[in-house]
């Protein structure tokens, strides 16, 4: 329908990129994003742990409800490389190639205003600036965090440097590479 090229649009949301990457195209499209991007074996593993309960979602399987982590990242049901899928609109598999990650990274860098989980608050205050959407009420701000922190599900965590660990990296090899050229890049943004 065209919302976008319509000029009627200003702020278009989305959980994930793929959802809306189309709408980034010059010369019509000019829009810019902002994203927070959290560690590949982190967001794995929290990744694991949600869908071992989540019925209610299309990726639930009822054989991992009963798996431990280091049986899921042995399995066929451990996801791989899915930041670097998701800009390159490859979340139905394949094979990946240093292309697709090449295309994850220039998107990052033409298009997204990174932010990082590790850095909420910076990154939180980085997008209100760049976008000039105005200081909200920091307490309104810590309010609405901390309920959706009481409703996120804890998990145990995985040791860096483990087997477990290891094996999620090495799964999730082009998303490592991704996350650090999103480091550089949180950094680099800096002056903006």
């Amino acid at each position: 329908m065209d919302v976008i090229g319509s000029g009627l649009v200003d702020v278009v949301i989305a959980s994930r990129l793929y959802q809306v990457k189309d709408i980034f195209h010059p010369p019509k499209n000019q829009g810019r994003c902002f994203t927070m991007m959290r560690h590949p074996v982190e967001r794995a593993v929290s990744v694991f742990y949600y869908l071992k309960d989540a019925a209610h979602e299309q990726a639930y399987n009822e054989e991992m409800k009963s798996m431990t982590i280091e049986e899921y990242v042995h399995s066929d049901k451990v996801e791989s490389d899915w930041m670097t899928r998701s800009m390159g609109l490859k979340l139905l598999g394949g094979a990946l190639h240093e292309d697709d990650l090449f295309t994850a990274m220039e998107f990052l860098r033409k298009k997204c205003l990174v932010g990082l989980t590790s850095k909420y608050s910076e990154s939180y205050r980085r997008f209100e600036k760049y976008f000039e959407l105005g200081r909200s009420d920091v307490g309104c701000e810590n309010k609405i965090m901390s309920e959706l922190a009481t409703k996120t599900k804890g998990h145990p965590k995985v040791t860096p440097g483990s087997d477990t660990w290891l094996a999620l990296e090495k799964r999730n090899h082009f998303d490592m590479q991704l996350y650090k050229y999103a480091l550089q890049l949180y950094e680099e943004q800096r002056a903006l």
